[in-house]
């Protein structure tokens, strides 16, 4: 089963980048966009998981502090050169965030998971020809200080369709 743990993003905030969204698919072109049902911030990608209840435990066995507001920062094309995919970037002025990757990451420690520095964003679309997307073709979207505060985080089920990806939440822990 293929795992991961992400913040979900409430109805206000997911209105605002589905506008993004939108914007951009006029005038970036050669884009896989995101579902609305799919938007979320992800903390950690386990990939595929022989024991999902166990990992689900080790996940569930610490409180979480709770996490300031994020807020929506900037569009860009990630990586720098030759973007593979679109993300809005995510506030993390404080590390709060990159403190919950890094309990998640220690609670886990027995399953592998993305070795890549924590970069807090949601991915809007996937680029099919890496370089086609410029980053002068996303400097004009810019989310209007959309912030949230969220709740809880969650462990997602990702199953690969011939339509797309499909995520069901496995199990949520609060963040208090």
């Amino acid at each position: 089963m293929r795992l991961f743990a992400a913040i979900e993003l409430p109805a206000h905030v997911r209105k605002a980048v589905l506008d993004l969204q939108s914007g951009l698919r006029s005038g970036v072109a050669g884009v896989r966009w995101v579902q609305p049902e799919n938007l979320h911030l992800t903390l950690v990608f386990f990939g595929e998981v022989s024991d999902p209840e166990r990992l689900s435990r080790c996940i569930g066995a610490a409180a979480y502090t709770g996490l300031d507001s994020l807020i929506l920062e900037d569009v860009r094309g990630y990586p720098e050169r030759r973007p593979r995919v679109i993300v809005i970037d995510v506030a993390d002025d404080g590390g709060v965030l990159a403190r919950l990757v890094a309990e998640v990451k220690r609670r886990t420690v027995d399953w592998p998971s993305d070795e890549r520095p924590f970069r807090a964003h949601v991915t809007l679309g996937r680029v099919k020809n890496p370089g086609a997307v410029g980053h002068d073709d996303l400097r004009s979207s810019r989310p209007a200080g959309i912030e949230w505060k969220p709740e809880e985080f969650v462990l997602f089920e990702s199953r690969l369709t011939n339509s797309g990806s499909v995520y069901r939440p496995i199990e949520r822990y609060p963040l208090i």
